[in-house]
């Protein structure tokens, strides 16, 4: 199963190669993003499940999407360290070094404003950025359980922080999405999966408070 998900999403991958791009560049870019989405580490941000899940959701509620939010979508988290505020930004650094001659630089500076967006996942006006933000936090829509096992598994990630600074992050995090009017920005996603989400994220607020 590992190894055919990992076909798929090389395939996807090479599917995006521009006109005039060799396939072995474009090889060598994924295997880039694989290795670097490798980390042992993560158990929620990987290659073949947050990502593969992301590129899933993008192409069944978004598939009209620019070529810009998908190349967000894929590097978006190629950089993670938990608890660092400049995991987007070196992401983005990451994905100018990689596609530096495969892509345009507008398309690829365009995702970079989608990813840096992430940091807050913030109302936006542009509407590829309210795509991407969006499909990050679509998780928190999940049933129950799927939820808290997601969960469990960032909470892995951050194993480095001890229960209640972990508690505290947490807290902050699902406070902020709280205080919003909407979780969602985008008028699709909101409007199927916002009540969901704001459950579950009071849910898990209420658990840690």
């Amino acid at each position: 199963m590992r190894k055919a998900r990992k076909n798929s999403l090389r395939q996807q991958w090479v599917n995006l190669c521009p006109d005039g791009v060799s396939l072995s560049r474009m090889l060598q870019a994924f295997d880039r993003i694989d290795h670097a989405y490798s980390d042992p580490q993560r158990r929620f941000h990987t290659l073949l499940t947050h990502i593969r899940i992301l590129l899933d959701l993008q192409q069944q509620y978004f598939p009209n999407a620019p070529l810009d939010v998908i190349l967000a979508i894929w590097f978006h988290d190629i950089f993670y360290l938990p608890g660092s505020k400049m995991s987007e930004e070196v992401s983005v650094e990451m994905m100018r070094f990689i596609l530096y001659g495969i892509f345009p630089v507008e398309v690829i500076e365009a995702a970079a404003d989608h990813i840096l967006a992430t940091i807050t996942h913030e109302a936006s006006e542009n509407l590829g950025t309210q795509i991407m933000c969006d499909l990050d936090l679509l998780g928190l829509a999940s049933d129950p359980e799927e939820y808290d096992s997601g969960v469990r598994r960032i909470r892995f990630e951050y194993g480095q922080f001890n229960e209640t600074d972990w508690a505290n992050g947490r807290k902050s995090f699902l406070l902020n999405l709280l205080s919003r009017a909407s979780i969602f920005q985008t008028e699709e996603i909101h409007t199927w999966f916002e009540s969901a989400a704001q459950s579950n994220v009071r849910r898990d607020y209420e658990s840690l408070a």
